[in-house]
């Protein structure tokens, strides 16, 4: 076994790509109480792995698709730490309709750590969905995962200001519909501020 890199997660948790030989195989672990580079033992869970041929060639191909999951695993991450985040098993013990919402395409949910998230900035205070969250929801339906539509809410957009013309992120902007709207327009006819 052969440790390829480690990376420090949001938590104090570490993700580290490990190769092994026999069978020839690279994974990306998640480690949640500091490194333990066993793929089979230890308190790693396996995020991905992929098995290739035998050869350097082949072993160079799989290991750069283990950096391709580590940065979607880093970003991931990174979108979890920007948020409140409820289970959608808490939203539904405080919401029995949460799962007929999120059917519905009134909030959406991003699979993580084997579970679905819901994001709390979609919700007013009373557990109800933002009716904007459903027009976003919209616009990226068809090109688009829950995890895109997570990352526009996450990070600042330039057609979304704060007093002093910073940029805000969507999610801190979802009781400003006009203002989510005309960024959500904007979307696919500029660039990305």
């Amino acid at each position: 076994m052969r440790l390829i890199t480690t990376r420090e997660a949001p938590g104090g948790r570490m993700l580290s790509i490990v190769v092994t030989s026999r069978p020839a195989t690279v994974w990306l672990l998640l480690h949640p109480d500091g490194l333990s580079p066993d793929p089979h033992g230890g308190q790693a869970t396996i995020l991905h792995s992929l098995q290739y041929s035998s050869g350097a060639l082949a072993e160079n191909f799989a290991i750069q698709q283990a950096f391709e999951w580590l940065g979607v695993a880093e970003t991931h991450a990174d979108i979890i730490a920007k948020a409140e985040w409820l289970t959608l098993e808490q939203l539904s013990a405080i919401r029995a309709e949460a799962r007929d919402w999120l059917e519905q395409g009134r909030i959406f949910a991003v699979s993580y750590e084997g579970q679905q998230h819901v994001a709390r900035y979609q919700l007013h205070d009373d557990y109800k969905p933002w009716p904007v969250i459903a027009d976003v929801i919209r616009a990226f339906a068809s090109d688009a995962d829950p995890w895109s539509i997570a990352a526009w809410f996450s990070y600042p957009n330039g057609w979304i200001a704060a007093e002093g013309g910073q940029p805000l992120p969507p999610s801190r902007a979802v009781d400003c519909p006009y203002a989510v709207r005309f960024a959500l327009a904007k979307r696919g006819v500029s660039y990305v501020a």
